[in-house]
C-alpha cells in the first residue's frame, strides 16, 4: 500500500533573515471593521511616522537586516507525528487511473509518457529545507505551525499565504494594498509570507510599519523561507509562474488556508468558504484560476492536483495551472466548491478588465466579490499613497476602501 510521502524537517532550522520594523499603522487588529469612524481618523494619520518612531526606524535601517536567527527550541519535537488532517489515501489510490486519463491531454509533449512519469499515487512534498520562523527569530517546525493553525470549527485554517517576489524582491504599491486587504479584511489568525530572499523597497518598509504598530507583526506573522523550486517530482520547473504554482500548492497541502496572489485584493470575509475543503474561482468557462483559492490541509482535490504535476510540461502555459483544476472539479465535484463570479471576475478579457481600470462603475464589487484578481500585469500604470486618492476607476475605489476606509474619489 502506498503511503503519503511528506518529508518533515529532522534538524533545527537555521534561518538567515529577520524582518525588523517600527512605525505607524492603519488599523488596529482588535478593532471591528464596522468601526468606520475610528478607521477614518486613524487612516488620515496613516503613513506619517512620529519623530520618535522615525528615529528608531532609521536606526534599525542603518544596521544589516540579515541576522542569524537566535537558537530556540521548536514548539513541538521535530519527529512529532502530528498531522492536521488525514490524507484520503484510498480515494487517491482508487482514482489514480482516472486522474491519469484527465491529465493526459493536458500534458502536451509528455502525453505519450504519462504512464511512465506518473508513478506516485500520493503527493510527495519535501519540507526538510523549509525554514519557518517568527519575525523575532523564534524557529518553528512544520508540526508546530500545523498546530498553531488548527481550528476545529472549520475545515480551512484562518491563515492567508503570500509568496513574496523571488526574481526581483521589490514590493510594489499594489502589492502593499493587496496584502493589507488580506490582513484587515480577512482578519486571519496568521499571515504567512513565503520568501527566498529579503524583500526590499519603500512599500515593504511601509507594510512592516503598519503591521508592527498595529500589533500584528510579532503576533500574527510567520515567515517561511524556501528556495525557488527547480523541479516537481521529476519534471523541470523553470517558468517563474510554475515555480510559484508549486510553492502555493505545497504550502496549502501541508498547512491549509487561503492563498492569494499579490495582485488579488480581498474585499469581504471568506469565513463562509472555510466550511468547504477546497474552494477556487472561475475566470473563464474552461478555466479556474489559482491566483486565489482556499484549501484544507491534505484536501483531496489539492492532493490530486499536486500528484498530476508529475506530467507537467513546463514549456506549456496554463494547462496544469488553470485547465486542470477545472477538469478535476468537474470530475470530483464532491471535493471542490467553485465560486463563479466572486473571486476572478471581472476577468482579463478586454470587455471585463475595463470594468476594473475604466471610469464606468458597471460591477458591484461590494456585493459580488470576496476578492478580485486585478490582472495587474496588464495595467502599466503605477500609483502611490497620494495619487490613488484621485484615480477615477473601480480600482481606485477599492484601493481607497482598503487604505482609507472610504472609497470616495478625491477631486
Amino acid at each position: 500500500m502506498h503511503r503519503p510521502i511528506i518529508k518533515r524537517c529532522e534538524s533545527a532550522f537555521i534561518a538567515t533573515l529577520i524582518f525588523s520594523a517600527m512605525a505607524t499603522g492603519i488599523f488596529y487588529f482588535d478593532s471591528h471593521v464596522s468601526q468606520s469612524g475610528r478607521q477614518k481618523v486613524q487612516l488620515k494619520q496613516s503613513w506619517v511616522a512620529s519623530e520618535q518612531f522615525g528615529a528608531i526606524f532609521d536606526k534599525i535601517k542603518s544596521n544589516s537586516l540579515l541576522m542569524a536567527v537566535q537558537a530556540a527550541k521548536s514548539r513541538s519535537p521535530a519527529n512529532a507525528k502530528y498531522q492536521y488532517a488525514k490524507l484520503d489515501e484510498s480515494f487517491l489510490i482508487n482514482n489514480f487511473q482516472r486522474l491519469k486519463t484527465i491529465v493526459r491531454p493536458l500534458s502536451k509533449k509528455y502525453t505519450a509518457k504519462v504512464d511512465q512519469l506518473m508513478v506516485h499515487r500520493l503527493p510527495v512534498v519535501d519540507t526538510k529545507h523549509w525554514e519557518l520562523h517568527r519575525p523575532n527569530g523564534e524557529r518553528l517546525s512544520v508540526q508546530a505551525v500545523q498546530q498553531l493553525l488548527r481550528d476545529p470549527n472549520y475545515k480551512v485554517p484562518n491563515a492567508v499565504h503570500y509568496i513574496l517576489p523571488f526574481s526581483d524582491p521589490v514590493i510594489q504599491f499594489h502589492h502593499l494594498v493587496c496584502i493589507l486587504s488580506g490582513v484587515w479584511v480577512l482578519r486571519p489568525d496568521f499571515v504567512i509570507f513565503w520568501y527566498s530572499s529579503e524583500p526590499k523597497g519603500q512599500n515593504w518598509n511601509l507594510l512592516k510599519r503598519n503591521l508592527t504598530e498595529s500589533g500584528v507583526w510579532f503576533t500574527k506573522v510567520l515567515l517561511a523561507h524556501r528556495s525557488v523550486p527547480k523541479s516537481v517530482y521529476t519534471q523541470p520547473v523553470l517558468i517563474r509562474e510554475h515555480q510559484s504554482d508549486v510553492i502555493r500548492m505545497e504550502a496549502l497541502l501541508v498547512f491549509g488556508g487561503v492563498y492569494s496572489d499579490l495582485d488579488v485584493i480581498s474585499l469581504r470575509s471568506m469565513q463562509p468558504l472555510r466550511n468547504y475543503s477546497f474552494t477556487i474561482g472561475r475566470e473563464l468557462p474552461q478555466n479556474l484560476c489559482n491566483g486565489v483559492f482556499l484549501s484544507a490541509p491534505n484536501s483531496t482535490l489539492l492532493a490530486l492536483w499536486h500528484v498530476a504535476y508529475q506530467s507537467l510540461d513546463d514549456s506549456s502555459w496554463g494547462e496544469h495551472s488553470l485547465m486542470l483544476p477545472n477538469r478535476l472539479c468537474h470530475a470530483f465535484p464532491e471535493h471542490c466548491h467553485v465560486e463563479q463570479d466572486s473571486m476572478d471576475r471581472p476577468n482579463f478579457l478586454p470587455r471585463e478588465i475595463v470594468l476594473i481600470y475604466g471610469k464606468q462603475r458597471g460591477w458591484d464589487w461590494r456585493k459580488k466579490n470576496y476578492a478580485m484578481h486585478l490582472w495587474y500585469r496588464m495595467h502599466k500604470r503605477k500609483y502611490s499613497m497620494e495619487s490613488i486618492k484621485h484615480v477615477d476607476s473601480m480600482l481606485g475605489d477599492m484601493f481607497r476602501f482598503v487604505l482609507f476606509g472610504n472609497s470616495t474619489l478625491v477631486t
